[in-house]
């Protein structure tokens, strides 16, 4: 291990969910998680401090906004640094994983799947 510690951003999921994904990584990767409402709150954040991954919920909790809709934002962002951020889908919907593959973002997988091995070694790809 590079003695590394990785950014994770999770957006739109409620409390127990962002509480969830956080264990997960930080259980088992050199990786501090952190947490944005809004699609607002997001950018902001993307656009502060350097992320290795961005998990984000199909429908946000808090304000009903679109995940897909940050996908596409971000992918559409003049700031290269922002290209390169791997952009995750977190859905049990496979019509969910396909949208956010067709616009710009990662395979992701489903809140349903956290605890199964091949969750963690899709993490491993962006959390090494």
């Amino acid at each position: 291990m590079d003695g590394i510690i990785r950014r994770v951003l999770t957006v739109g999921h409620c409390g127990p969910d962002h509480q969830a994904l956080s264990r997960l990584i930080e259980s088992r990767f050199p990786a501090r998680v952190e947490f944005a409402v809004s699609l607002a709150e997001a950018r902001q954040l993307l656009a502060e401090f350097p992320y290795q991954l961005v998990l984000i919920n199909r429908v946000f909790d808090a304000t009903a906004e679109e995940g897909l809709e940050l996908i596409r934002q971000i992918r559409n962002h003049s700031d290269p640094q922002l290209q390169q951020i791997p952009l995750m889908m977190i859905s049990n919907f496979e019509s969910a994983q396909e949208e956010a593959v067709a616009a710009g973002g990662v395979r992701g997988f489903g809140k349903a799947d956290l605890d199964e091995p091949e969750t963690l070694a899709l993490l491993k790809n962006y959390l090494p």
